[in-house]
C-alpha cells in the first residue's frame, strides 16, 4: 500500500525527537536556534523540537561536541482517526 503525502497534510511542521546519546557522553547546555528548540535536556538525552531539516540539527548539535549519531533517536507522535473512515479496510468496530 502507497500512502500519498496528501494524506498527512494537518500534520504539525514541528518535530519532537528524543535524543539519547551513550554514557560516557555527557551533553552541555544547548541553546535554541532558528528551526530548532531545546524542549528539555539531562546528562545524556536531549528532547527538542525542529521545524528544519535533519542535516541542519546534525550540524547544529555537531558544533557543541556531541556526536551526528545518537545511540538511541524516539520519535513521538499522535494519529487523529476520523470516526467516518474505515483505516486500511478496518472499520472502528473491527479495532
Amino acid at each position: 500500500m502507497v500512502i500519498e503525502k496528501e494524506e498527512f497534510d494537518n500534520v504539525d511542521e514541528a518535530t519532537e525527537v528524543i535524543l539519547t546519546y551513550e554514557d560516557d557522553i555527557v551533553i552541555p547546555k544547548i541553546a535554541d536556534t532558528e528551526g530548532i528548540k531545546i524542549i528539555s535536556q539531562s546528562e545524556h538525552q536531549i528532547v527538542l523540537e525542529y521545524t528544519c531539516d535533519e542535516k541542519c540539527v546534525k550540524d547544529y548539535l555537531a558544533t557543541y561536541g556531541l556526536p551526528r549519531t545518537p545511540k538511541r533517536i524516539s520519535f513521538e507522535f499522535e494519529v487523529e482517526i476520523d470516526e467516518d473512515d474505515d483505516i486500511f479496510g478496518v472499520t472502528d468496530e473491527e479495532l
